[in-house]
């Protein structure tokens, strides 16, 4: 007897827990509902749990439905709460970066900025075609755009300022201590490209020894200025790209001589004075002054000033590409089979840079950040300082396979970019992941 009473109590007392919180009692499943069809019972094995399928539970279905339903609108409205607190609180920070004395803009000055902005990032996300546009445009009216030569310094010195906004001091530092992807970076693109470019220049265009001495002296160079600013368009480690860029200039007076006497038995002096001057002046001293900023303003410069001189960077760069490709329209008007050869070869070497900059960052596990840097080093040089170097050493026709990677570096940049999208996730203006 005592035993059946804790048998029915044992299955008797879950079941009105249940229905009790719920605010139902337990309803008799003995006489089904109007317009409900019996179920047939289900048979259970000595293991199963009795209580379970029960009416009485059955019947405080739609209470729990309706329980959920309710806890369902409760966490929206919540989540909506929390996201309006979070908002507040941004700005709330945002305000405390701001600089003494600066109000926040009001809302017709807010849709200004915001369009403003919008374009920039037209801008960005368009930036391959733009750039063959740019190039077209460069070949087509070089005249014209050639005016654009003085201002290149200065554009080239804001977008430096612009990119290092969203950066500190201190990951110039952590680029300094840790110096591995620098290091791998200039070891691929000073000593592996030029050494590759030679073998098959040999190989496809050994019978014209100048054409082979301009595709060498185009991948002997030092890392383009401008890859900087690819590098801070896709959130890569700007600290980084300017650590890499610094120390490829300094070694350049001594990579250069070395890689053409050893490859194509040219002695050439190299002068490094001209070359440093302008990398400090319009690409680390803007850089520099932008990091320092930045710790200055306790981050809003990087969160509010830089969004907003974003777009007059996109335009800076866009001018910066139709500037350097006039330099390749006077090498154009007679071309010869063999000149579309070296210009088809330029095309697919160059690509090969990107490449080898991509494999070899994954290789080495790198971050996000180092990567889109180490992409953009790889496959970007200072044709400026080949055209110079190749006018005043060699013969016209070196000047040819040097000047004509103006046409592709910028386009293949844009085009890598989107590729690294895919690949990285990376996009023009996104935050910096780590």
């Amino acid at each position: 007897m005592a035993r059946a009473a804790c048998t029915w109590l044992a299955h008797a007392l879950p079941q009105s827990f249940i229905c009790v919180a719920f605010g139902h009692g337990a309803r008799s499943a003995q006489a089904p509902r109007a317009g409900e069809k019996s179920r047939p019972s289900i048979p259970h094995s000595s293991l199963q749990a009795r209580f379970i399928p029960s009416p009485q539970i059955r019947a405080c279905a739609p209470a729990v439905t309706r329980h959920l339903r309710s806890r369902r609108r409760l966490l929206r409205l919540t989540a909506r709460v929390r996201s309006a607190v979070a908002d507040s609180q941004r700005l709330a920070a945002a305000d405390s970066r701001r600089p003494a004395g600066m109000r926040r803009p009001r809302e017709g000055e807010k849709s200004i900025v915001t369009t403003w902005q919008a374009f920039g990032r037209f801008i960005g996300a368009h930036m391959a075609p733009i750039a063959i546009g740019c190039v077209v445009a460069a070949c087509v009216f070089p005249a014209q755009l050639s005016c654009l030569k003085p201002a290149v310094p200065w554009l080239f010195a804001l977008v430096s300022f612009q990119g290092a906004l969203t950066n500190g001091l201190h990951n110039l530092v952590h680029a300094v201590r840790h110096p591995l992807p620098m290091v791998a970076t200039i070891i691929l693109a000073s000593v592996v490209m030029p050494v590759v470019a030679f073998v098959l220049a040999e190989a496809l265009f050994g019978s014209s020894p100048n054409l082979v001495t301009g595709l060498v002296l185009e991948y002997s160079v030092p890392v383009a200025a401008i890859s900087t600013m690819w590098v801070a368009m896709y959130g890569g480690d700007v600290a980084q790209g300017l650590a890499t860029l610094m120390v490829s200039s300094l070694l350049a007076p001594a990579t250069i001589p070395a890689t053409l006497q050893i490859l194509l038995g040219h002695a050439v002096h190299v002068d490094a004075g001209p070359m440093m001057l302008s990398v400090v002046m319009t690409v680390a001293l803007p850089a520099l002054c932008g990091m320092l900023l930045n710790d200055l303003t306790r981050g809003w410069a990087g969160s509010s000033l830089s969004p907003v001189v974003m777009p007059a960077a996109r335009v800076a760069i866009v001018l910066v590409i139709a500037s350097n490709a006039t330099g390749a329209a006077p090498y154009l008007t007679h071309l010869t089979p063999q000149l579309v050869g070296v210009l088809a070869f330029i095309l697919v070497f160059a690509s090969t840079g990107y490449l080898a900059g991509l494999a070899l960052a994954r290789r080495m596990g790198q971050s996000v950040p180092s990567t889109v840097a180490m992409v953009f080093q790889c496959g970007m040089r200072n044709i400026s300082c080949g055209a110079v170097i190749a006018a005043q050493f060699f013969p016209a026709q070196v000047m040819f396979p040097v000047v004509a990677g103006t046409l592709f570096q910028q386009v293949l940049a844009a085009t890598y970019g989107k590729l690294m999208g895919r690949l990285l996730g990376v996009a023009p203006d996104a935050p910096v992941r780590s």
